[in-house]
């Protein structure tokens, strides 16, 4: 519901009206009834303090069932787990390892950066050459 209130700095009425209308007390009639200088209430919040219009930002058209289910079709095929993976979790699990474990190790060791005090020994590798390798 909208509320309206006079807000001349003369006017003397605080009352908060239901209905937008003129101020009885602002407006200048003449003798015979007739409006001469209407002074219209504003348009303000329940307590009397002044309103701001919030705009409402539109999205555009609105998303058609077909949108709709091409898009949850792509989440679903991105979210699903590939079988590889699958079948590599369910060895992992099978040898005894637990696939969070591993995964952690992995993100572990994809941080390590190799310098001169890492402690591996890479002197005397050629490229392409296994580490495994000894000579």
């Amino acid at each position: 519901m909208n509320h309206w209130k006079c807000l001349n700095e003369t006017c003397d009425e605080n009352t908060i009206y239901t209905h937008k209308g003129l101020c009885r007390s602002c407006t200048i009639y003449a003798d015979d009834g007739a409006v001469m200088t209407p002074s219209p209430r504003t348009r303000v919040n329940r307590d009397g303090s002044p309103y701001q219009k919030i705009e409402r930002v539109s999205s555009g058209r609105p998303v058609t069932r077909r949108e709709q289910t091409e898009a949850a079709r792509e989440y679903a095929y991105h979210s699903k787990m590939k079988t590889k993976m699958r079948k590599a979790r369910q060895a992992m699990v099978a040898e005894g390892i637990n696939p969070q474990d591993a995964a952690d190790a992995l993100v572990e060791a994809a941080g390590h950066v190799h310098g001169p005090d890492c402690g591996h020994d890479f002197e005397g590798m050629e490229i392409g050459q296994s580490v495994g390798e000894e000579e």
